[in-house]
């Protein structure tokens, strides 16, 4: 299942960190069309290919509840 991410929501890349989701965008790739998502890092934007979301574990923020299970 992909995961869908809003304009302007906060992510996090793991090698980045703390991005923005900036836009999604098709783009042609070693002669391939896919889908990528576009986010804002720091000082640099970082494109994903939407397929790679999960396998580069990117994701939400935790939750308090989330912290607390982490923590327990």
């Amino acid at each position: 299942m992909m995961m869908k991410f809003n304009l302007g929501e906060t992510i996090i890349e793991p090698t980045n960190g703390i991005c923005t989701m900036e836009g999604m965008r098709t783009m042609k790739v070693d002669g391939r069309e896919m889908v990528v998502y576009i986010f804002k890092a720091a000082s640099a934007k970082v494109y994903v290919p939407a397929d790679q979301i999960e396998n580069r574990n990117i994701r939400r923020p935790m939750d308090r509840e989330e912290v607390k299970k982490v923590l327990a």
